[in-house]
């Protein structure tokens, strides 16, 4: 087997997209993802103690400052495990991706496909998934990280099928997919895609033991050599398994047919993730929470001094249990010696800058949904476009161009005539928001004050819900009511979902 070196190289821009979908998929799976991306990521606040020189001591003196400093790296590293395990996370993120890809998914897409490419259709993956959940897929992974792709490939022969054979599920194409973090690199020349290495996970057997089995990273590589598409497979050590050179109605293809779907536009070059600026004041907000709870953690608490010209023995002969500093503690001193209790003084500048990082949210989620640009108004461009043209749109638009395209490459191995079409739900209730409402509506989101179970019918009626109008007003009152004294802020927020409440109504009874 051939051996490929640099096989596994990416992008330039790819590190730095990495490190955003990290930030992104861990504040999207909540609190325990978090702490580890915190903790694989060193806080600066808390930093591990800088190494110390011991050119200048002697072997001795070496073992005891490499034995002080991973005393004090131990003692730190306890130090930040405390500090992050006192936050509470809010997911923000969570929410609202929850909340978007509900909207979208609020309405059927709306399918117009040949007979033939019906039956792939039904399992469009190979593996059960029809193109409706491929669909599901695409958008949330857009909504999150503005990237996917998928391969439309065809089991290899040296023959042409049989009648039988092309109906068989192993003959029939399917489409490969891959998550952002797996496309490593896209090659383009003279405005064509040339060049694609992608990340394989697969599951294998272990070697001696066929009741265990692993994970290894395997690596496709689809090319254009010679003007014809090569389709090559390595394994865990780079080595070459598969080499095929796929055909459709017995022809070569001249391109690769590989599909990158983006939240800005279907192209290889990199969208930014919808989700990352929320995920980005998210992560602050925790580190806020953290630093909040650990100043009361330690202005809650007392510190006991004692001054006294007593000697050891003679304080430990009179209080034989040591110093009792409970509230019913009894403690024997001389006179003239001096108790006190120092207490740290609170401070209000944390919770009110945490209140600032969940407006700065509530704005950055608002800003997947609203209209791009400022030219005409909302009104006009919705008489001009029929559909939202915010960046969930956009989604929704690039998710249907692009399961379009991925059908016409699976007409073309099946032998179908091309031309279907697939359009994705695009028109969201958001769309005639105004601002403040939209605002609103995304505080209710993020806050959890919205059930989540009417958010994925938002957009089925005028109103927010399935629910009736009474039983949304015993939600919203069953969660306002566990608000106790509410500051001017929160309080003018309240009295915005009033009104909110007091719309949906006026449209239940219209």
């Amino acid at each position: 087997m051939s051996k490929e070196t640099g096989l596994r190289e990416v992008d330039c821009e790819y590190p730095t997209h990495m490190q955003m979908w990290e930030e992104i998929d861990a504040c999207n799976q909540g609190a325990k993802q978090v702490i580890k991306l915190v903790s694989d990521r060193p806080s600066t606040v808390y930093p591990d103690c800088p190494m110390m020189n011991y050119s200048h001591l002697d072997e001795d003196g070496q073992k005891k400052a490499a034995n002080y400093t991973y005393n004090k790296n131990l003692a730190n590293k306890a130090r930040r495990d405390e500090y992050w395990s006192r936050g509470r996370f809010f997911n923000a993120v969570g929410k609202t991706v929850e909340s978007f890809h509900g909207m979208i998914h609020n309405y059927k897409a709306e399918a117009n496909l040949s007979p033939k490419m019906q039956i792939i259709a039904e399992d469009i993956t190979g593996s059960g998934q029809a193109i409706e959940e491929l669909e599901k897929t695409i958008t949330y992974q857009l909504i999150l990280n503005g990237r996917f792709g998928g391969l439309s490939d065809m089991k290899s022969t040296d023959r042409e099928l049989t009648a039988a054979e092309q109906e068989m599920p192993e003959y029939r194409p399917k489409v490969i997919c891959y998550e952002a973090k797996n496309i490593l690199r896209a090659v383009v020349m003279n405005g064509s895609v040339i060049d694609i290495t992608l990340n394989e996970p697969t599951t294998v057997k272990s070697e001696g033991d066929d009741y265990s089995y692993k994970c290894v990273e395997y690596t496709r590589r689809l090319m254009l050599i010679n003007g014809v598409y090569v389709n090559r497979l390595y394994n865990d050590k780079d080595e070459l398994t598969e080499e095929s050179t796929p055909r459709a109605s017995g022809k070569v293809l001249q391109e690769i047919p590989f599909v990158f779907y983006g939240s800005d536009a279907n192209t290889p070059a990199y969208s930014k993730p919808p989700m990352f600026d929320l995920a980005h004041i998210n992560l602050g907000h925790f580190s806020l929470d953290c630093d909040n709870r650990d100043n009361l953690y330690y202005h809650g608490q007392g510190q006991t001094n004692v001054f006294t010209d007593m000697e050891g023995y003679e304080f430990d002969s009179l209080n034989p249990t040591g110093l009792d500093t409970g509230a019913k503690g009894k403690n024997m001193f001389k006179a003239g010696d001096k108790v006190e209790l120092l207490q740290l003084e609170a401070t209000g500048a944390i919770p009110q800058e945490m209140l600032r990082d969940q407006d700065r949210m509530i704005q950055a989620g608002a800003q997947v949904v609203q209209p791009n640009g400022s030219a005409m108004t909302l009104g006009q461009k919705k008489i001009e476009t029929g559909s939202s043209l915010s960046t969930l749109g956009r989604i929704s638009h690039n998710a249907s161009s692009g399961l379009e395209q991925q059908m016409e490459y699976l007409a073309m191995f099946a032998g179908a005539p091309t031309g279907d079409t697939y359009k994705v739900n695009s028109k969201f209730i958001t769309d005639d928001m105004t601002p403040e409402m939209l605002n609103v509506h995304l505080a209710l989101v993020q806050g959890g004050v919205l059930p989540q179970v009417t958010l994925n019918d938002s957009a089925r009626q005028a109103g927010l819900t399935k629910l009736d109008n009474e039983q949304i007003a015993d939600e919203l009152m069953k969660d306002s009511e566990s608000l106790a004294g509410l500051s001017e802020k929160e309080a003018a927020l309240q009295a915005e979902v009033d009104a909110l409440r007091e719309q949906l109504a006026n449209q239940g009874d219209s």
